[in-house]
């Protein structure tokens, strides 16, 4: 038993390295290049179609991702998770996700945005992820013509 103090007091600075290095790890697993729509305007309920260039740094799983649709009164609409297949390979990459729009959401000028939550790290598992949020794709919101 006389042992195990010195056993253990070794290991506390290499269990503190470990700690600190996990904490202060912030760096973001993805950047991003570019985001844009296909198309400038869209209806009311109609289909947007987005555009992401990242550059992935190291792979991360996810843990949440929020997608939301600002309106021209700075509404944000939290939109339906949209299903996908990690992606598993490092540099860059160019996705496409089709999105719906509101059929509540106001005219004019509109943007669709990601907030993606990753765990690279047992301290971002235990609530601290790191957050990356994409640019703004714009485009504009129009009455429906109904005729």
């Amino acid at each position: 038993m006389k042992w195990l103090g010195p056993f253990a007091l070794g290991w506390l600075p290499i269990g503190c390295l470990w700690l600190g290095v996990s904490i202060a790890d912030r760096e973001a697993p993805i950047v991003y290049e570019s985001a844009r729509t296909l198309s400038t305007s869209e209806s009311r309920g109609g289909l947007i179609e987005v555009e992401f260039v990242v550059n992935r740094l190291r792979l991360c799983p996810t843990q949440k991702v929020n997608r939301y649709i600002i309106d021209s009164t700075g509404e944000r609409t939290q939109v339906p998770p949209a299903t996908t297949t990690p992606r598993q390979r490092l540099g860059l990459d160019t996705y496409r996700r089709k999105v719906v729009l509101p059929p509540q959401i106001a005219l004019g000028p509109a943007a669709y945005q990601v907030e993606i939550f990753f765990e690279c790290n047992v301290i971002h598992r235990l609530g601290y992820p790191i957050v990356v949020l994409s640019p703004k794709a714009e485009f504009e919101v129009f009455a429906a013509n109904y005729s």
